[in-house]
């Protein structure tokens, strides 16, 4: 009966059926350069969704280079949790696709550096339990998302590719699907509820027509 409303701003929405604002997540302190230490956002939102499990929390994305939890009952006060994915530079990259897996345990981010990385809040630490720096090309990644099964992992990226890949040998993809142009950094990408088909959009390449 809730809605999570994510805009350019740095502040995620939480509203009702009627559209009643119910919360409201705390702007980060953008003169603090350690991310950990804001209590919220501190740049613009790129994508935001509901655990599938536990149903108080919600994820935000951001180009401060942040994955944040939050529990709605919470207010919006203060992140549970933080993700800062990084380059392999070292310096923070923005995580411009994610998805929680089927257990809401997991959280696979794909980054604007087309790099892929899994964080399991199971473990404490404070690097991802598992990735892949040239998973894709250094270009946005447009889409994420776990199987219904949970071993494979779905991507799309600006790079005009979609690949698969097997959580379980976390290295190469299985397969990969090329010249899938699109014009959207918010391209979408999806399997069946049996996981036997995908799918995903594309956009008319420059000069060409649909009749």
């Amino acid at each position: 009966d809730l809605l999570l409303v994510i805009s350019g701003a740095s502040q995620a929405k939480v509203i009702d059926r009627d559209g009643f604002e119910k919360l409201e997540t705390v702007k980060g302190d953008m003169y603090i350069t350690d991310q950990a230490k804001t209590k919220g956002h501190t740049a613009g939102l790129l994508a935001g969704l509901w655990n599938p499990i536990i149903k108080e929390e919600f994820l935000t994305t951001s180009a401060d280079g942040t994955v944040r939890t939050w529990d709605f009952y919470e207010g919006g006060k203060q992140h549970k949790q933080i993700i800062k994915c990084r380059a392999q530079n070292g310096l923070k990259v923005s995580p411009t696709a994610v998805n929680y897996n089927r257990e809401g345990k997991v959280i696979a981010c794909g980054c604007a550096d087309g790099s892929l990385q899994l964080w399991d809040f199971r473990k404490s630490s404070v690097a991802p339990a598992k990735q892949i720096r040239k998973a894709h090309l250094p270009v946005e990644i447009t889409s994420i998302c776990f199987s219904h099964i949970g071993d494979h992992l779905l991507t799309r990226s600006c790079d005009e590719s979609m690949k698969l890949w097997d959580v379980r040998n976390f290295k190469e993809s299985v397969h990969e699907i090329k010249n899938l142009y699109t014009r959207y950094d918010t391209t979408d990408a999806i399997f069946s509820p049996n996981d036997a088909v995908v799918a995903t959009g594309l956009s008319l390449d420059k000069g060409m027509y649909s009749h």
